[in-house]
């Protein structure tokens, strides 16, 4: 009885880690299609946005979500700015960040027009002290 309890506890064991592996490797493949997805955008948008009220930040990340359904946006990532510790050169004169990565000209065009982005800005220019905006691209 032993025996069949000791090797039925090692089987769990094996069980178990082959699970984390798995969902470790799952983790990792998501992570290389999120750096590839970024890769393969022509145009990268950087927008940094520094608040009148920093605690708005959660607010409108929150609403900033749609925006990456927008047909054109071909990768996109918002959040808030992350204290690291490593001070200067890092910048922390900011709340919100975002990225968006466009195929084209094209694409980045019907992203500046698009209605959700139009009704974003007009609801939240108010609340904004500062914005700097960085494009670049392949």
């Amino acid at each position: 009885m032993r025996g069949l309890m000791a090797r039925a506890g090692v089987l769990t064991f094996v069980i178990v880690v082959a699970l984390m592996h798995g969902c470790d490797t799952q983790r990792s493949a998501r992570t290389q299609d999120a750096v590839k997805q970024f890769r393969t955008a022509s145009i990268q948008h950087v927008v940094l946005i520094s608040l009148k009220d920093p605690n708005d930040a959660g607010q409108m990340i929150s609403e900033s979500l749609p925006l990456g359904s927008i047909p054109a946006v071909r990768s996109f990532a918002c959040g808030k700015r992350v204290e690291t510790g490593r001070g200067a050169p890092v910048s922390a004169d900011y709340d919100v960040g975002y990225v968006f990565g466009f195929d084209d000209p094209a694409g980045y065009d019907a992203y500046v027009h698009d209605a959700r982005h139009q009704a974003l800005l007009s609801k939240w220019k108010p609340k904004i002290a500062g914005m700097r905006i960085f494009d670049f691209g392949k």
